[in-house]
């Protein structure tokens, strides 16, 4: 059975969501719920050995987000942690994530289509690195943002959104974020940025396509946000930087 840790400071959510979820259909034993997210935290500082942490957002003292930050990375390395809140707020989902959460769900949607995702989720999670543990068949993580990367390399022309990416490798935001920064030097953002700018560089040296094309084609929506990125990464502007090739 995975350990799993519950808290939220809201008691009745807490019994709600320690009694009335089946958590053996999840393979999943709850090993403590607190009420307090200091008591949780040291008591995580001290058992760092759990598979998931549900916590709310919003709580008195130190806050979920706070506490996610503040974990101890033997936590952060092994556990699938899971963000809670009774609010739908673009904001909190974003710092949740930028925090390290794996996926978020609204305490409205515990024991729905919703939250049946998130569990199965968080099972192929926990399962692939219990296989990957065991010396089994299991991919490693490093294999897995390979093929990330080469995905955003064939295409460069398109958003690559995180929630897009997350969608077609089957993975949450969160985590797909979590396990690109944990397998890489840098984060997505900075690969998929990088990976655009380098694109750019040559084909400005190596071909004479007008330089809003290869905005375009390098995925950046104006020539003006174009110019302005490709300058900060490299000191030229596209027009200088080809420049300079021919002198």
């Amino acid at each position: 059975m995975y350990q799993a840790i519950i808290i939220d400071d809201e008691t009745l959510f807490l019994r709600h969501l320690e009694t009335n979820v089946p958590w053996a259909r999840y393979r999943t034993h709850i090993q403590r719920a607190f009420s307090s997210s200091q008591l949780a935290l040291d008591y995580l500082k001290a058992n760092p050995a759990i598979d998931i942490l549900f916590t709310d957002i919003k709580m008195p003292g130190v806050n979920g987000i706070e506490l996610i930050r503040a974990l101890p990375i033997a936590v952060k390395q092994r556990a699938f942690i899971i963000a809670l809140s009774g609010y739908e707020e673009y904001a909190l989902v974003r710092e949740a994530f930028l925090a390290g959460a794996s996926d978020y769900l609204l305490k409205v949607d515990i024991n729905t289509p919703a939250f049946e995702s998130t569990m199965q989720q968080m099972l192929g999670f926990l399962d692939s690195r219990a296989k990957t543990a065991a010396g089994m068949d299991a991919p490693p993580e490093e294999n897995t943002v390979e093929n990330i990367k080469r995905y955003i390399q064939e295409n460069l022309s398109q958003p690559l959104a995180l929630s897009d990416l997350a969608a077609h490798f089957g993975f949450s935001p969160g985590y797909l974020s979590q396990l690109f920064s944990h397998a890489s030097e840098g984060t997505l953002s900075d690969y998929i940025g990088q990976a655009r700018i380098q694109k750019a560089q040559q084909l400005l040296l190596q071909t004479d396509m007008p330089i809003t094309k290869i905005a375009f084609d390098v995925g950046f929506n104006s020539p003006e946000h174009f110019s302005r990125t490709f300058k900060k990464y490299t000191g030229a502007s596209p027009r200088q930087y080809r420049q300079q090739d021919d002198e």
